[in-house]
Parts: C-alpha cells; structure tokens; sequence
C-alpha cells in the first residue's frame, strides 16, 4: 500500500542520513569521535524509550477506542501529558546524574560521551512529551 511505501521511503532517509552524519562527523573529527557520538545517540535512544514508558501506545489504543468522545479524548491526552512529563522528567534527571557512571562502564578515558550524555539528558522530557502529545 501507499502508507507502507512511505514508510520505508522515511526509513530511507533517517538510514541515509545517518550515513552522511557519520561521514561528517569521520572527517571532521575522527573515527573515535563516530563511536562516542554513535554511543551518545544509543544511550539517547534507550532512555527515550524509557522516558515515554509505552504511554504513547497507550494514548493510541484509547484514542482509537473513543474517537467521537471530546470529553474522553481530553482526560486521555491530559492523563498521558502529566504521566509522561513526571517520567521522563525522573528518566531525564537519572541519565543527567548517572552520565559519569555510565561513561565508566563505556568508556574510561574518555570525557566526550558524559559531555554528550549532558547534551541528550535535557532534551528527553520534550521528546516524550512531543511523542505522545503528537498522536491525537
């Protein structure tokens, strides 16, 4: 179908793109640097996950079981809004605080993924937020 060619029409570009960031990243700041940055964006990816804590396919099914339902739609969205920004606000704040911990475990010598992890920690609760506020 259509959606679905779309779908991998994105997939495409996100796959495309992140071959040019590397490439970027390679020849401006070395092969070292790819793999701290790739480091960074897996940390950010399984903390974002965590963040939005599945509340985004929650607010999908519920949205689908009251389409007609303004009332219900609203406490839905409402609900999902504060659950999501207290836990990915908790999320965010843990990975904030836990990035020389987690630098450790990753990588001893090196400074650039707590640096990284500073940068992805404050971004998380928007993320989340904008994640399952966008669905409705």
């Amino acid at each position: 179908s259509k959606d679905i060619l779309w779908s991998y029409f994105s997939f495409g570009i996100v796959g495309i793109s992140a071959i040019f960031i590397d490439f970027v990243i390679a020849r401006s700041a070395g092969k070292a640097a790819v793999g701290m940055f790739n480091q960074v964006v897996a940390i950010y990816m399984v903390a974002s996950q965590l963040a939005a804590g599945g509340v985004n396919f929650s607010v999908l099914r519920q949205v689908a079981l009251f389409p007609d339902d303004k009332q219900e739609l609203s406490k839905i969205i409402s609900s999902a809004m504060v659950l999501v920004s207290i836990l990915s606000l908790l999320v965010g704040l843990l990975t904030f605080f836990m990035r020389d911990f987690i630098q450790f475990v990753l990588e001893k010598n090196s400074v650039s993924i707590s640096g990284g992890i500073m940068v992805i920690a404050p971004a998380l609760p928007f993320f989340s937020v904008n994640n399952s506020s966008a669905l409705p």
